[in-house]
Formats: C-alpha cells, sequence, structure tokens
C-alpha cells in the first residue's frame, strides 16, 4: 500500500516518478500521477486546492466525482473536506479553495508550498522559507503561503516578519484559521492577552 502522509518528510514523494518507485507519496505526487493518467483515457480531470492539501476532481458528461488520493482513490462526498476541517464554507465563498488549479502558476505555487512544508517538517527552516517565497511568487492570492512563511518566521524568532507575512495572509483571507490561530499565539508573546483572545474567539467562530 502507498505511505501517504508517513512519507511527507521526503521531498521526492511529490514526483509522479519516484510514487511509482518507490510506493511512497505526497498527496501532489499522488494527485499529479492520476492527471496524467486522465490526460491519456481523454478525462476531464482537475487539482483541487484545499489548505494544505490537493485532490481531484474528475467530471464526464457534466458529471463530476471528487476522488481523494490519499484514501487510496476513494471518490468522497463534497462535504468530506468540510467534515475532516480542511476548509471552511466561508473560505469557498470568497474564492480561496475548492477551485481547480489552472495554469502553471498556481501548480508552481501549490508545488512549492509543499516543499516548503516539507523542508520546516526537517527543520531545515531557511529552506523552508525560500520555498515559500517562490510559492508567493507564483500565486500573490493565496493566503496559505504567507501563513506559512509566518509560521517559519515565528519559529526562526522573527517575529517582527512574521507578524507583516501573517497580516497579508488575514488581508487576502480573513477567515484562513491558521493565520488567526497563529496571530492569536504572536498576540499572547507579546503579552496582548485581549488581542490574542478576540483572535481565538474569531477563529472559533469560523469553524
Amino acid at each position: 500500500d502507498l505511505e501517504s502522509y508517513n512519507s511527507m518528510g521526503n521531498a521526492d514523494n511529490i514526483l509522479p516518478d519516484s510514487t511509482l518507485k518507490k510506493g511512497q507519496a505526497h498527496c501532489v505526487g499522488l494527485s499529479l500521477l492520476f492527471l496524467m493518467m486522465a490526460e491519456k483515457q481523454n478525462l476531464t480531470a482537475n487539482l483541487i486546492r484545499t489548505p494544505g492539501h490537493v485532490f481531484i476532481r474528475a467530471c464526464e458528461n457534466r458529471k463530476c466525482v471528487d476522488i481523494e488520493m490519499l484514501k487510496n482513490g476513494k471518490v468522497v462526498p463534497e462535504d468530506y473536506y468540510f467534515k475532516t476541517g480542511r476548509m471552511t464554507q466561508k473560505e469557498v465563498e470568497n474564492n480561496s479553495y475548492f477551485t481547480p488549479i489552472k495554469g502553471g502558476k498556481k501548480l508552481k505555487s501549490s508545488i512549492y508550498l509543499s516543499l516548503g512544508y516539507i523542508a520546516s517538517k526537517n527543520n531545515q527552516q531557511k529552506l523552508a522559507e525560500l520555498f515559500y517565497k517562490k510559492s508567493i511568487d507564483a500565486d500573490r492570492s493565496f493566503a496559505e503561503g504567507y501563513s506559512n512563511l509566518a509560521s517559519v518566521y515565528s519559529l526562526m524568532g522573527s517575529f517582527r516578519q512574521s507578524k507583516i507575512y501573517m497580516k497579508t495572509s488575514l488581508a487576502i483571507n480573513p477567515h484562513h484559521i491558521p493565520s488567526l490561530l497563529n496571530s492569536a499565539i504572536l498576540s499572547w508573546k507579546e503579552k496582548d492577552e485581549s488581542k490574542a483572545f478576540k483572535l481565538l474567539k474569531k477563529a472559533q467562530e469560523i469553524n
């Protein structure tokens, strides 16, 4: 069986050829592999982005299904990603998530985002900083890149930089729960308990 998030610490697992060779995969690697096969079968399929994750939406004769590659290609109901806490209805309404990744820039941004996650997970924060900046450069409308970069700066002790990128993330997507929670933590560290509680309350209301 394919190992999914257990093998996310290896950047090679994002690549389709490594996914086939090693039997280990990141959601991006599995989804790209599916897209390659779908193209050969003339099947319409798109990569769909949710917080920290991507999945496949395949369509035929105007009927679409959502395919979760980390569940061995299982078709899941549309509300699956809400029930698992991957995103909120408000984020969908403002087109932050649940829209097809079309064009090379958005795909590039998602790949760099995944590489940044892996680098940070392996305690390579300077490398994670580089990847998250490349993710932002590829798609400046995506809040998650700014949020993740802010988290890296926080881990590195650069709280001023962290606040700048967290603020940008929330300006793009005011309903981004990780940014709200991380902003609350920063406010707590600065001993601004009132602001921290307000941010936590807002995150709870959204969730």
